[in-house]
């Protein structure tokens, strides 16, 4: 990989890393001018752009509630670059400290978050299908988002297939 910057877009100092993909790395950075924390997420330039993608559905999607705002989308260096709110901790660094087990009402706040953001957007038209286990209770979400609203199933199985 390529020497990572410093800054990005002039204002953005790179800090700690958050995380990473297959694809991207994610920094705590801080905006020189505003002195305030946001993230930026670099994923060396390719032919196709996940994090344009990304920053696409972002900003689509943007306002909604857990959604961060994309803050800014350009070339840094050989990096693609995408500067977002920092909101917290993952949902997975959450469900690690939890002893990976989330509550059954955690599940189904997610599953309305998710649900609503769909629902916002009208992006979406495939079914969509979630399973998440909790309590040796398995959920399983059906989303077919293909109207107006879209169609909910959910369905609990005493089954215990694990989270997907």
């Amino acid at each position: 990989m390529d020497k990572v910057p410093v800054r990005v877009d002039g204002r953005f100092r790179l800090g700690d890393i958050l995380g990473s993909s297959s694809y991207a790395v994610v920094y705590r950075t801080r905006n020189i001018i505003k002195n305030d924390a946001v993230a930026v997420k670099l994923e060396p330039i390719t032919h196709s752009s996940s994090v344009q993608h990304e920053y696409n559905i972002l900003k689509h999607l943007e306002g909604g509630v857990g959604i961060p705002r994309a803050l800014w989308f350009g070339r840094e260096s050989t990096y693609h670059a995408l500067i977002l709110d920092l909101l917290g901790p993952s949902l997975h660094s959450l469900f690690l400290s939890h002893n990976q087990k989330f509550s059954l009402e955690t599940v189904i706040n997610l599953g309305d978050q998710l649900v609503s953001h769909f629902h916002v957007s009208n992006m979406f038209t495939r079914t969509i299908i979630f399973t998440v286990t909790s309590n040796h209770r398995t959920l399983f979400w059906v989303l077919a988002i293909r109207g107006t609203p879209p169609s909910l199933l959910i369905s609990v199985s005493q089954r215990n297939s694990g989270i997907c």
